[in-house]
């Protein structure tokens, strides 16, 4: 009897134990994770393109170029006869808030359809010269010295880059893959293969299989996973004019 008492005294220690590890594993409010730079403050440039920016080491500017008083050097003079580019002083920031180096950044999306694409443009607030641009839907000035660009716009898939200033000069910190992500069908027959010098196949697809576009890496392979679920490299013909013409669907250039 006795043993049988110790038998049940352990089973609910056991259960116990268990209930106990269980609600550890689920996570509290604080606990919750939260997004990457989500402790920055938002400026929206418009419904589609963001600024996130490190409150203490930017000042907000959001004035038209033409705004800007006379003999700034990112004033455009308008002159009869020539096409004047509107664009947006979005502010002044420190690419490194333990720095006293400044800068300008400047939006070039304000709707115009000769600048439908949206992108940022940094200046040096000293000189006025132009040291970078890039298309982007988002920018994320964190003053570390560091600069993010996510790019959601004419493109097939979301694009997610990492810079480094250095000498004055933004430099892309090289990722081993681009994620893409992206579900769609084949649009031609496309052969698949174990590794990426394209020499042991791996499997065959006819056109209108459903295929997902993992990765991108640096030299143009791209990781696909079939609807079965195999993995493997293949090259796509990507960037192409006419509709059809590209192995997958979606991957056509965009905008003619």
């Amino acid at each position: 009897m006795r043993n049988l008492n110790l038998l049940i005294a352990l089973i609910i220690s056991i259960n116990v134990s268990g209930i106990i590890a269980q609600k550890r594993l689920v996570p509290t409010e604080k606990e919750t994770p939260k997004e990457s730079f989500s402790y920055l403050k938002t400026l929206n440039v418009n419904e589609s393109t963001a600024i996130k920016y490190d409150e203490a080491s930017c000042t907000i500017i959001n004035k038209s170029n033409k705004e800007m008083p006379k003999g700034h050097p990112l004033r455009d003079e308008v002159i009869e006869g020539d096409y004047f580019r509107e664009t947006q002083i979005m502010m002044k920031f420190k690419m490194d808030k333990n720095q006293d180096k400044t800068y300008w950044l400047e939006s070039l999306d304000l709707g115009d359809p000769a600048y439908s694409d949206p992108g940022f443009i940094i200046y040096d607030a000293e000189t006025g010269k132009e040291l970078y641009s890039v298309s982007a839907t988002t920018i994320i000035i964190p003053g570390n010295g560091k600069v993010y660009v996510a790019n959601k716009n004419n493109v097939w898939h979301s694009s997610y880059k990492k810079y480094t200033f250095k000498n004055n000069k933004l430099q892309e910190v090289k990722q081993p893959f681009y994620y893409l992500g992206v579900k769609s069908t084949t649009q031609k027959a496309l052969r698949l293969f174990v590794d990426k010098q394209l020499t042991r196949q791996l499997a065959y697809l006819p056109a209108n299989n459903a295929v997902e576009v993992l990765l991108q890496a640096d030299d143009g392979k791209y990781l696909i996973k079939t609807s079965f679920g195999l993995i493997g490299w293949a090259k796509l013909d990507v960037w192409v004019n006419a509709p059809g013409e590209a192995s997958i669907k979606g991957f056509e250039k965009v905008g003619g």
